[in-house]
């Protein structure tokens, strides 16, 4: 079982695709520029946003579940939005 942490994720695309710029840049010059580290950090914000919804939705997935253990659930997993660092 694959169990990167999703920050390294992001980072090891970012890297692949900053590389694949980089290259392709010595025969096109009109290629994009390459993602900076603001951007990753943007990135990570909408990541630890979105990570406690997606550990929800795989835990309600299933029968059997009704909307009263949905709401509780969501309930219980917008505090970590207050742990999150937004950049602006």
């Amino acid at each position: 079982m694959h169990t990167s942490k999703p920050h390294d994720v992001i980072c090891g695309f970012v890297d692949h695709v900053n590389k694949v710029l980089e290259e392709s840049k010595i025969t096109n010059k009109k290629m994009p520029r390459a993602i900076t580290v603001a951007e990753v950090e943007e990135l990570n914000v909408i990541l630890n946003l979105l990570e406690p919804m997606a550990s929800l939705r795989d835990e309600l997935q299933g029968d059997g579940v009704t909307s009263s253990l949905v709401i509780i659930c969501i309930i219980n997993a917008m505090p970590s939005k207050s742990t999150v660092a937004f950049l602006y």
